[in-house]
């Protein structure tokens, strides 16, 4: 009897574990390998294009990646479509991982595109991407944001301890500026920032930002632990507003002296209005960034403006810069 209930018990499990079966049709449009177009557009530099071609999911690209034959036509002002001129000494394009994980990573396959124009505020800029290989065909758009109206000055300079112990042998002592930074408010709808600071080269210094202002906090970049600070103004869309920050300093350069050694501060803070479009990328990189490593972490989708069968974004932005802050601070140790 007992040996018939195990068979009757087996029978009803079966059952159940074969009712529950079913088959899953995966959907890999997605996952195939497309053209993938890139483009940082400022007031500082010419029109450049950067086209590549993304990775399949499984590895299993059906066409090689470098077989991607591009032609870049760019429109400014709705005027006639021009185009663009193969030149990758302006490839730009990189996978730039935070240094704790790994080098920056440039695509090889990367194929780059210029024109000579230097956009300016308010210029809208369109572009026709296509492939001659495979036909496939591209279209993105975007406009240059207004020249951001701020002023910085010192709010106070700490000195800050490291451990004197190798491999920070030389850096026993380094300044924190703190700073006061206050923006002007400009007569449009929904402004994007991004506050960093740059050498007297005007090259993007590597420090971190630190601040707890509430401005940062609304769209979760804190700032901490990065070396930009992401906001936008609906904190304060409608008036002139003034936060502070610190700038993490200890990479500035150290000169010995007969009276000992000093440290010093040469740069000035940078401003940068970006595009609604430019802003959502980067939110969308920091976001993907930030759950890196996470094996719970849900897959994120990098946001795109390219409208066709591709990946990628094209955003503008305009870059202003502070006055040149010059500080040599004697150290204490």
């Amino acid at each position: 009897m007992r040996y018939l209930c195990n068979i009757f018990y087996i029978f009803i499990f079966s059952a159940i574990i074969s009712s529950c079966e079913d088959i899953m049709e995966l959907d890999t449009k997605d996952m195939e390998s497309k053209m993938v177009v890139y483009s940082y557009l400022t007031n500082e530099d010419s029109v450049v294009v950067v086209v590549s071609s993304s990775y399949s999911i499984f590895g299993d690209n059906k066409t090689p990646r470098d077989s991607i034959k591009p032609h870049v036509m760019v429109s400014i002002n709705d005027s006639d479509y021009q185009k663009m001129t193969r030149d990758d000494s302006y490839n730009t394009y990189s996978i730039a991982f935070p240094t704790h994980i790994g080098p920056i990573l440039t695509d090889p396959y990367a194929k780059t595109f210029l024109y000579k124009y230097t956009p300016q505020s308010g210029d809208k800029l369109s572009f026709i991407i296509e492939d001659i290989f495979t036909g496939t065909t591209l279209t993105a758009e975007t406009t240059i944001p207004a020249k951001p109206q701020f002023e910085i000055e010192v709010s106070r300079i700490d000195t800050v301890y490291y451990d004197s112990t190798p491999p920070l042998r030389n850096m026993k002592d380094y300044y924190s500026l703190t700073l006061k930074c206050t923006i002007h408010n400009i007569d449009q709808e929904n402004n994007f920032y991004i506050i960093d600071y740059v050498d007297y080269h005007r090259h993007k210094s590597f420090k971190n930002i630190y601040s707890s202002d509430p401005i940062f906090e609304d769209d979760g970049f804190s700032g901490i632990g990065y070396s930009d600070a992401y906001f936008n103004d609906n904190y304060f869309s409608d008036r002139d507003y003034t936060f502070e920050f610190t700038i993490d300093n200890r990479d500035n350069s150290r000169v010995e002296m007969e009276d000992g050694i000093y440290t010093i501060v040469l740069g000035s803070v940078r401003l940068i209005q970006l595009s609604e479009e430019m802003y959502l990328y980067f939110k969308s990189t920091y976001n993907a960034l930030r759950s890196y490593n996470d094996i719970f972490a849900q897959p994120l989708k990098l946001y795109t403006n390219i409208k066709g069968d591709g990946y990628g974004f094209v955003g503008g932005a305009y870059h202003s810069y502070s006055d040149t802050l010059k500080y040599i601070l004697k150290c204490k140790k």
